[in-house]
């Protein structure tokens, strides 16, 4: 049909990317306000790496930006500083930004696709046909509902970046022969690598194109030597990025496999799975859950002769012209999946992971079918109906397609619908219910997170994560007898991190056993003796602890012992502080207000006033109490104490905790620091601004005080570190002469 099927038209390619483009768009239209999933809250939400416009050049050398959770922390420079770029230009995290962005890169991958797949269909058989092959191979990649995933989920992009990278440098190799020498065909290969590491095997795909495509008629080894040194640039390019990327590897990233060996038998039954999605997605999962198989069992087998057959295939394929391009397409399929498949990592297998293995799919699959359907083109030529018909079938899949795909967005528009779709699908997956339970849990409904974390913790009860999870729900529904016997129960465990016995001794000092929970404190300390955390964690558990003890206003105010001063309790201030008034004489002194001096008898007139406004002034409370600042609580001031406290409520809370009632000298300390550090205004200290000159002498401060490591200091953590530095003598309280000596000393750095 040479002669009456339709041929492409001068600047119908233009045209034509732009109508593929378009249908892709309709079918992820209501994608674009999909919320952020699972990976995307530590490498992206909770990223601090990315909030700093910096990061998108410092990425490339900062081992550490990718993620906020050390585990995950691997080097992925283009994958961070597109995040980063996308939240510079959102101006925050606003999801639209970033799944816009992720789609104008689909779509030029997809068009770029379209042009690649034409030349390789030209060099096997050139025929106008071409075009619309290459046409429908692309759209039906781009409506594929597999890779919704892919593009649904932020921050794997990255193996969107591994496909359109190599598809761009392939596409440039082949269009610009001319140019090879210079090897600008490499750079987008390149950035792929950067983004993530499979896009290492451009080379060996590279290689596929070169051993089947050119060099025709000449001998088997003159074609290797040729196909070799054309390919040697991008060998030498891989290879200097691979070298990079294991120098820049963070030592705290873990794959979590436990048995390699058994992840590597498994992955042929994968690779199977994979080729029948591409034809029936049915069980598409953001979370499969897939187990491992025995070497000889039935599934194994399975994909051991899944894998022969369709290598088979490829090798039959090659040995015509007209089969190459399918040759091509099954082995981009094996070379793209190689990656994931030797390295083990902790699925087994991932929905994402199809993407970059699909592009080779589409290309072997319908040149298949335009080979069998049409035998060649000689169908084309004579049967005006096989045409008409493969075009209408065409049309309905594409349709189904692209309905599948709305599907597959609306399951990923929230953490809820997604795990919903998870736990359907999977019941036995224990993390599909923890994750689905911590939607409920944010949102509020408590009794239905309960029952899912209940689910998932008789699924796998050996976790510590469920024994946190079900600790704080029931907590939250005020069942505190059922959470203790879970923080034993985690705590038999051994969990790795400190969290769970910080939790706890939270816990029981919060009803009153500070006991208990100093015991529980010690035991973190002796097993983590050189976390911050728990220091900090001790301080404040101390702090409170000694406070209501020891200061007699502060345990008079709070008789239920909860370490807070409800609204009630305020209210009832006037007849409590009277209580205390020991001498009758309607007002408090220092020393009835909890101050012990020793032997006044020893201490001048001046010391001892001096002495009792210092202890007045030490305390949020004491100093709200003490209005004029004269060392004592006059009955006025009594009488108006309700007054005074509800002021110290700077949250409106409607309640006052003893841990937030930080003395002032400290908040004083760390607002100065604050004021002169935050350039942006807003109440922290980030990477960049610990970077400025002028944080330079507060450098051993700030980086004491980041406790939790997420290279921002907030003020809250200042206020700690400060506190632990100025109480020279750790009783809970920095008086005006330990905060003089610390300022003094240099230990707060040079504020004044």
């Amino acid at each position: 049909m040479n002669g009456s099927f339709p041929s492409s038209l001068p600047g119908s390619r233009v045209v034509f990317g732009l109508l593929l483009v378009l249908n892709v768009l309709v079918a992820y239209s209501n994608h674009f306000g999909n919320d952020f999933h699972f990976d995307d809250f530590t490498a992206i939400c909770d990223n601090p790496a990315i909030r700093d416009p910096g990061t998108i050049g410092r990425a490339f050398v900062d081992r550490t930006a990718f993620s906020s959770a050390p585990g995950q922390r691997t080097y992925r420079p283009v994958t961070t500083a597109s995040a980063a770029l996308d939240y510079w230009l959102a101006g925050g995290l606003k999801t639209f930004f970033f799944h816009l962005s992720t789609f104008f890169w689909f779509s030029v991958q997809l068009v770029l696709m379209f042009l690649l797949f034409e030349r390789l269909m030209n060099r096997a058989d050139p025929h106008p046909s071409n075009f619309w092959t290459a046409l429908a191979a692309a759209a039906a990649f781009g409506l594929h509902p597999a890779n919704a995933e892919t593009v649904n989920y932020a921050i794997q992009r990255a193996d969107l970046y591994n496909a359109l990278g190599c598809v761009a440098s392939l596409w440039l190799f082949i269009r610009y022969p001319a140019q090879r020498r210079f090897a600008w065909y490499l750079l987008p290969a390149t950035a792929a690598m950067l983004a993530k590491p499979p896009a290492l095997v451009f080379p060996l795909l590279l290689l596929a194109y070169l051993l089947l495509f050119e060099h025709d008629g000449v001998s088997a080894g003159r074609k290797w030597k040729s196909a070799i040194g054309s390919v040697l640039p991008a060998t030498l390019a891989a290879a200097a990025i691979a070298y990079l990327l294991k120098r820049m590897q963070s030592g705290t990233w873990s794959a979590g496999t436990v048995s390699p060996l058994a992840y590597r038998i498994t992955q042929p039954l994968v690779a199977l799975h994979y080729f029948k999605s591409f034809f029936l997605p049915t069980e598409l999962n953001v979370d499969p859950a897939w187990h491992y198989i025995a070497p000889l069992s039935l599934q194994a087998i399975a994909g051991y002769l899944f894998v022969a057959a369709l290598l088979g295939v490829a090798v039959a394929a090659s040995c015509t012209r007209h089969g190459k391009p399918v040759a091509f397409g099954i082995v981009w399929f094996f070379v793209t999946l190689a990656p994931t498949s030797l390295m083990p990592l902790s699925d087994v297998t991932n929905d994402h992971r199809m993407f970059f293995s699909f592009v080779g799919l589409a290309l072997a699959v319908f040149w298949s079918l335009r080979l069998v359907l049409f035998h060649k083109t000689a169908r084309l030529t004579s049967h005006r109906r096989w045409a008409l018909g493969s075009v209408a079938a065409l049309g309905l899949v594409l349709v189904a397609s692209g309905a599948a795909t709305r599907t597959r967005n609306r399951v990923w528009s929230t953490e809820k619908s997604l795990w919903s779709d998870a736990t359907e699908k999977n019941p036995r997956n224990p993390r599909a219910w923890t994750n689905h339970g911590s939607a409920l849990y944010r949102q509020g409904d408590y009794e239905a997170a309960l029952s899912d974390w209940n689910r998932a913790y008789a699924l796998d009860p050996a976790a510590p994560l469920h024994e946190t999870n079900l600790i704080l729900v029931l907590l939250k529904l005020h069942r505190g007898q059922e959470a203790e016997a879970h923080f034993q129960r985690l705590l038999a465990l051994n969990p790795p991190i400190p969290d769970p016995y910080l939790a706890y001794a939270g816990w029981l000092g919060s009803v009153g056993r500070f006991a208990d929970g100093g015991r529980i404190l010690d035991r973190a300390a002796a097993l983590y003796p050189n976390s911050p955390q728990v220091r900090r964690a001790r301080l404040r558990f101390y702090l409170d602890r000694d406070a209501a003890d020891r200061i007699a206003v502060l345990k008079a105010l709070d008789p239920d012992r909860d370490l807070a001063l409800s609204t009630g309790e305020i209210l009832a201030a006037p007849a409590t502080l009277a209580a205390l008034d020991k001498n009758g004489d309607g007002k408090l002194s220092a020393e009835e207000c909890g101050a012990d001096f020793g032997d006044e008898s020893r201490l001048d007139r001046a010391t001892l006033r001096r002495l009792r406004k210092e202890f007045m002034q030490s305390q949020p409370v004491l100093k709200a109490l003490d209005a004029d600042g004269d060392g004592e609580v006059s009955a006025r001031e009594i009488s108006d104490s309700p007054r005074e406290l509800a002021s110290l409520d700077r949250t409106g809370a409607g309640e006052l905790r003893v841990s937030e009632l930080d003395p002032p000298l400290v908040v004083s300390a760390a607002r100065r620091i604050l004021a002169l550090l935050d350039e942006n205004h807003d109440n922290r200290i980030d990477q960049n601004e610990r970077c400025r000159p002028a944080a330079e002498p507060f450098r051993d401060l700030l980086n004491a005080a980041d406790i939790d490591q997420d290279g921002i200091v907030t003020l809250d953590e200042l206020i700690d570190e400060i506190f632990y530095r100025a109480d020279l003598n750790k009783d809970g309280i920095v008086t005006v002469p330990e905060m003089k000596e610390a300022l003094r000393s240099g230990v707060l750095g040079p504020v004044r």
